[in-house]
This record gives C-alpha cells, sequence and structure tokens, in this order.
C-alpha cells in the first residue's frame, strides 16, 4: 500500500522561488534517483539491493542506461550567459541565489579616489578528503513503525524530518544515530540521496541495509566547495 506514495514522495524541496526580494533563492525539485535528467557525474541512478558486495556488483553490471549527451555548465560566469545550457529549464537561468549587500556611497568614492584598482580573483572548486566516507546503515520494525539510521552526518535532527518528509508511512518513526565521522568539513552537514533511498530499501526489503560510500564516489558525487569569481 505504500510502495505507490513512497515512490512519488521520495523528494524534498519545492520547484518554485522560496524567498523573492534581496536575497531571492530558487529550490528545485530533489529526487533520490535521477528523473529524466541527470544533472552530475555521480548523480545516482539506480538502486541495488544485494545479500553481498560482489553479487551487488555483478547487479550493477546488468543494469543498461542509455545517456543522450547535453551541453555541460562547468563555468560560473559563463552559466550566467544568455544562451547558457540550462540545467533547470523552468527556470530561465542559471542563478540560484542573487543578493546586494552595500553601505555608503560606492561611487562617489571611487570618483574622489586618488588611485583605483581593480582585480579579478578566481578559486576553483575543490573537495575534501575525510578519513572515512560517507556510510548509511538503515533498520526498519514494523512492530514500532520505528526507523533506525546509522549516519555519517552532522545534521542528525535534519535527517530526521527529511525522512519523514520523503517517506509516506503511518506512524513512521525516525531516530538518526551519529558516531564519529571520521572528518566533515561541511561535506557531511548537507543532504543526500542515500540517506532517503538506504531506509527506503531497508523498508522494502525488511532487513537492514548498508550503504559504504568508495573513495571514488565520494570524490565525484559528495559536495564541492564552490567555484568563485570576484570582480
Amino acid at each position: 500500500d505504500f510502495i505507490k506514495p513512497m515512490a512519488t514522495l521520495h523528494k524534498f524541496g519545492k520547484d518554485e522561488t522560496l524567498r523573492e526580494g534581496n536575497p531571492s533563492l530558487k529550490q528545485p525539485h530533489y529526487f533520490c534517483l535521477a528523473v529524466d535528467k541527470v544533472r552530475y557525474v555521480g548523480e545516482p541512478v539506480a538502486i541495488v539491493v544485494a545479500s553481498n558486495p560482489y553479487v551487488a556488483e555483478d547487479a550493477l553490471e546488468l543494469i543498461n542506461a542509455d545517456f543522450e549527451s547535453l551541453p555541460a555548465v562547468v563555468d560560473a560566469e559563463k552559466a550566467l550567459e544568455k544562451d547558457a545550457a540550462l540545467l533547470y529549464e523552468d527556470w530561465g537561468e542559471n542563478a540560484m541565489v542573487k543578493f546586494s549587500v552595500s553601505g555608503g556611497d560606492v561611487e562617489k568614492a571611487f570618483q574622489e579616489a586618488s588611485c583605483v584598482i581593480s582585480e579579478t580573483i578566481k578559486s576553483s572548486r575543490f573537495t575534501g578528503t575525510p578519513i572515512e566516507p560517507r556510510v548509511v546503515v538503515a533498520r526498519y520494525d514494523r512492530t514500532t513503525h520505528l526507523m533506525e539510521v546509522w549516519d555519517t552526518t552532522q545534521s542528525a535532527h535534519i535527517v530526521v524530518g527529511w525522512i519523514h518528509r520523503a517517506i509516506s508511512l503511518p506512524g513512521l518513526r525516525v531516530r538518526v544515530v551519529v558516531t564519529r565521522l571520521g572528518g566533515a568539513f561541511g561535506q557531511k552537514g548537507t543532504h543526500y540521496p542515500e540517506e532517503i533511498l538506504i531506509p527506503m530499501a531497508a523498508y522494502l526489503t525488511n532487513k537492514p541495509v548498508k550503504w559504504v560510500e568508495t573513495r571514488s564516489e565520494h570524490m565525484v558525487a559528495t559536495i564541492h566547495s564552490r567555484e568563485q569569481v570576484h570582480h
């Protein structure tokens, strides 16, 4: 009875402008598995649950996905150009957040200054490499409706809310346990698809389910620091 609503509700965020004015903020639908369009290297497109990692690896080889190459958005400034490829077409642009901060009469200060220096400073994307990559373990007790999740997260209480909003189960109780993280660097403070997928898999299989990120998966699928350009 719950598989259909779970399939439609395992998303969070709204595809609309959440805040207008200064700052303005857009938030896309965020699905646990890519739907119609894959937007970044490492975005999950399928899930395999198996009795051991070796069976899982073999099962992954049986999955075929056909992709149509699309223009990539890899430069912060070019992404803002009018003819740039769009990650979310309904936005009409690639800017997610816009805000303006000012103080005093800036233009007058420049006009009266004896010397004006301009410079462009760029910082490329980079990523942290914690000792322990991300791990999610979940088990569901059908008697007590308790979903227990062990998660290498910096935001245990927030993850509880995400699971509640994303999984449609009447009477669902969620407990998130965090042990030593093995390093985080802010990367483990955001939400990830696996934090919903693994609890869902535990419910559907009626068995404890464990997912452990590999180092190569971490380098592509765990959030990076943003590219920055300052003028």
